[in-house]
């Protein structure tokens, strides 16, 4: 194997491999302390987070710029057109990755643990 090889082999392995594991690691013992800390809560907070109507058109948006963006890079037959089609690509996905985001409801509760009160 040549060296370029190797550096895109450990490239990918940082990317897809180690860094999704350290970040799982970290949400895991992250969710035992907390569990670990559930005796000692004075109350109890419930999130929901819901999609927006303009977080699901940013969404549709977002799919189609991808797929487009695919379709437009394959159809090229000359390095502009390919350069646009990724341009485009990142374009959209900027823009409406955005809107996915900021797209989103939230909504607590809070409750306090134990029997209630008559």
């Amino acid at each position: 194997m040549d060296n370029e090889s190797i550096v895109a082999a450990v490239v990918f392995f940082v990317i897809f491999i180690a860094i999704p594991a350290i970040v799982l690691a970290r949400r895991e013992w992250a969710y035992r302390q907390q569990e670990a800390r559930a005796g000692q809560e004075s109350a109890v907070i419930i999130e929901h987070v819901r999609m927006t109507w303009v977080g699901i058109v940013s969404l549709l948006l977002l799919v189609l710029t991808v797929v487009g963006a695919i379709v437009a890079y394959g159809a090229a037959k000359t390095d502009l057109q390919q350069i646009e089609a990724g341009v485009s690509l990142i374009g959209g996905l900027l823009l409406f990755g955005l809107g996915v985001a900021l797209g989103r409801r939230r909504t607590y509760r809070v409750m306090r643990p134990g029997k209630p009160s008559a």
